[in-house]
């Protein structure tokens, strides 16, 4: 059964953004290669969960899925993606489980910003301004 690929709290405790900037572009390729995902398939996003030991392990690794478009399937680029969900009404990706160091993670990253709320302010319309 397929599930969208979205964040969710389970008791309405936090909600948030993320943004992210990769060095010299996106680093998905480089997950997707140590995630050992086979080359006909494109990789699209990632999830990171719940930032606990790996196999008991207390190194800073954590559990990683990246979600990757059957190129047969939705096409080879960005393009043929758009287009074949503008037809079908969704983008079908598939899960490859994975793991990976998060300060080894976090070097992959130019820039990353993380905004939560209080879950039940996910409406409110707040804005930050200077002391």
């Amino acid at each position: 059964m397929a599930e969208e690929f979205v964040a969710s709290e389970q008791y309405d405790d936090f909600v948030g953004t993320i943004a992210i900037d990769g060095h010299e572009g996106g680093f998905l390729r480089e997950l997707a290669a140590n995630a050992e995902i086979p080359d006909d398939y494109y990789p699209v996003g990632f999830q990171m969960w719940n930032a606990v030991p790996v196999d008991g392990k207390e190194d800073g690794t954590v559990p990683l899925t990246i979600v990757a478009v059957r190129c047969e399937q939705a096409g080879v680029n960005i393009e043929e993606m758009l287009r074949y969900n503008a037809e079908n009404s969704e983008l079908p990706v598939y899960r490859f489980e994975s793991s990976i160091n998060f300060n080894r993670l976090r070097s992959l990253m130019k820039r990353l910003d993380i905004k939560v709320r209080v879950g039940s302010l996910r409406d409110a319309n707040i804005m930050v301004y200077p002391k």
